[in-house]
């Protein structure tokens, strides 16, 4: 095997150490030396935390599922150079080649599990795939959405339990359509509290809720609060100019 030096990579660039200092690689079954890491300097770690934070104010700008595949197909790659991983760790370590592939197999799993868990994560909006927002926004969580649909739950008559249990998909849908033709009716702009109150039973304000869900998650619909009434407008996200 060749064992190629080590160097870091700053804002997407491989790079020798400011001073050009390096650090020897030495295999400890043989003590030989087999390669050089870079030495870095604390100009060098400016330089990747100005280069970390430029590449975090694209990242944020990636949706969740586009995250996710990326992820994936980092994990895949290790899997596909699982041998040449290991080989490398068990040459730089001196552990026994069998734990550098269970570690390596772990870790391709972690970050399956942890794009698996991004994807899901609703912090203030559930993430569409990619729509772009309207600038100048200022979102309001799920939580809020889920609260007040609670409230107009207990302000209902209870209902027979399989009503709400056997909502159809094609309801839904039809919910959905019947918000999108009403957004364009008011120019893309809904209040929610409004909406509510024209269902008239606990199943109709479910699936109110699920077509929302659906519109926000698909990255159609986007919620803000209003300040002054303090109801939630629901504002149709449009793809803006390139």
């Amino acid at each position: 095997m060749t064992y190629s030096d080590v160097s870091p990579m700053i804002d997407g660039a491989w790079t020798k150490g400011a001073n050009g200092r390096t650090i020897p690689v030495i295999n400890p079954a043989t003590e030989e030396v087999i390669g050089q890491v870079a030495h870095a300097e604390k100009s060098d770690l400016d330089r990747a935390l100005a280069a970390a934070d430029k590449g975090f104010k694209q990242w944020r700008k990636v949706s969740a599922y586009e995250r996710y595949k990326i992820m994936r197909k980092a994990a895949d790659l290790m899997r596909q150079r699982l041998d040449e991983i290991c080989t490398i760790m068990t040459t730089e370590q001196g552990k026994p080649l069998f734990e550098a592939k269970v570690e390596t197999n772990l870790a391709a799993d972690i970050i399956d599990w942890m794009a698996e868990e991004g994807r899901r994560t609703y912090g203030r909006i559930a993430p569409g795939k990619g729509v772009p927002l309207p600038p100048g926004l200022e979102g309001v969580t799920l939580d809020t959405l889920l609260t007040a649909v609670k409230e107009a739950l207990t302000r209902k008559p209870p209902e027979p339990e399989e009503a709400v249990l056997h909502i159809e998909p094609m309801t839904v849908n039809e919910k959905i359509e019947e918000i999108g033709a009403a957004l364009e009716q008011k120019r893309g702009r809904l209040r929610f509290r409004p909406l509510l109150a024209k269902c008239e039973t606990r199943t109709e304000i479910v699936v109110l809720f699920m077509a929302l869900l659906e519109m926000i998650k698909s990255g159609h619909l986007w919620a803000e609060q209003e300040r002054a009434f303090g109801d939630i407008v629901l504002v149709e996200a449009v793809k803006t100019p390139a």
